[in-house]
């Protein structure tokens, strides 16, 4: 109970009013047992190594927007067994993009909606190399934390560059309907941009992007 209760303590300095920004990044073992989780916000890392600690985390840290580069996945791994009940999923073209979790007041996107190419891709973009790393069946949990921390790093600068992405009208496809043209926001529309997005919160906040 003391370790229960020291972790808790330390989860409680997230607490805000507003609503938090996070990143996760997942890894399992093929098998559907998770091995290893990460949490990022731009700042701190939290790691675990199993299902309960990772509950324990997320219902003390309250309001917050998560986001993940394959959200099925993920949530796979974190919301299995009694808590695949707490979260609700939203489909679209058979495909998750978006899901919530009342109990705990957390929202879940996926942000290969909004930019569909791979993380790697968006390490090129943002001059950010990924950590390698070789499954082949042999546990290196240092090589895996280097992994999965780099990964997220990669997700939360991607999401920095959202709005930029957006503001330049996307990247130009055949696809792209001609309607989609640059905003040329200024500095303080941007800021309040930012605001709003940080703030979303309830049922209906998925976007279907470029997919």
């Amino acid at each position: 109970m003391g370790y229960l209760k020291n972790k808790q303590i330390h989860y409680m300095k997230y607490q805000t009013e507003e609503t938090q920004l996070w990143v996760y990044d997942t890894e399992d073992d093929s098998k559907g047992k998770l091995i290893l989780a990460v949490f990022y916000n731009g700042t701190d890392y939290e790691e675990f190594y199993n299902i309960e600690d990772i509950h324990l985390f997320l219902d003390t840290i309250g309001k917050a927007h998560i986001w993940c580069h394959n959200l099925e996945y993920d949530l796979n791994n974190v919301f299995i067994d009694e808590y695949e009940s707490f979260l609700t999923r939203t489909y679209f073209a058979g495909r998750l993009i978006y899901a919530s979790v009342p109990f705990y007041n957390h929202n879940y996107s996926d942000f290969f909606n909004h930019m569909a190419v791979s993380l790697d891709k968006v390490g090129e973009l943002m001059k950010m190399k990924k950590v390698d790393y070789d499954f082949d069946g042999r546990l290196n949990k240092k090589k895996l934390l280097a992994h999965c921390r780099r990964d997220c790093e990669i997700l939360w600068a991607g999401l920095e560059r959202l709005i930029d992405f957006y503001d330049k009208g996307g990247v130009p496809n055949s696809y792209q309907s001609p309607v989609i043209k640059p905003l040329r926001l200024t500095k303080e529309e941007k800021v309040d941009l930012k605001k709003f997005l940080r703030s979303l919160t309830g049922e209906n906040n998925y976007f279907f992007g470029n997919r």
